[in-house]
């Protein structure tokens, strides 16, 4: 993801990061909730004809944005992005029939069958229509989801008051579960789905 925000000598960025006042780079959840989009985009996309580099979904955001005025168009559902086994697309809204973003029909209509499955793993707000909560994974019936009003965005098990590597570090140090469950007046299944999700991604208490 670094490199994606930062590009290299040779590859600009996919977009500019932002500047705090200690002149650290930094992204907002939006623009990395845009990235995990991506990511699911160009992994589903991997068994087709062409896979989307990099430098196709760069020209698909500067065509949202300056043709569409759509500022973070991979996190808006106001305007979903699409794809087919060649093109990316944007369904705009109040448009049963998606617009091309990329190739050689660019804000022409299509009307061939596209997929948007990559969105499935990102909720998205109805009041801002923006993308605010991004399912990182699934565990005896609990999603663990990262949403930046809850916990600064720390991965946490859903309408719990613990974030999964806190209920997992409580684990390591009383060296039980139920126990930990009665502590933090948290459900069995949801320390066990934070301590799965830990173990998963090989996170160290």
């Amino acid at each position: 993801m670094r490199y994606w925000f930062l590009g290299d000598k040779l590859h600009h960025p996919l977009r500019v990061p932002k500047i705090d006042s200690n002149g650290t780079a930094f992204i907002t959840f939006h623009e990395f909730l845009e990235a995990v989009a991506i990511k699911n985009l160009r992994d589903m996309s991997r068994g087709l004809p062409q896979t989307f580099s990099l430098q196709k979904i760069r020209s698909a955001i500067k065509v949202a944005q300056e043709k569409f005025q759509i500022e973070i168009p991979f996190a808006d559902s106001r305007h979903q992005i699409a794809y087919d086994d060649k093109e990316l697309f944007v369904f705009l809204a109040g448009e049963n029939d998606p617009t091309q973003l990329t190739g050689k029909h660019i804000g022409q209509m299509g009307i061939h069958s596209i997929e948007t499955d990559y969105l499935n793993f990102i909720n998205f707000d109805n009041t801002t229509n923006l993308a605010y909560e991004f399912i990182v994974g699934e565990y005896f019936d609990r999603q663990i989801v990262m949403n930046p009003r809850v916990m600064f965005g720390e991965p946490a098990v859903r309408n719990t008051p613990c974030s999964a590597p806190d209920l997992w570090s409580a684990v390591k140090a009383e060296g039980d579960m139920a126990k930990v469950s009665e502590l933090y007046s948290v459900d069995f299944d949801s320390v066990r789905a934070s301590c799965e999700y830990c173990k998963v991604i090989g996170y160290a208490a």
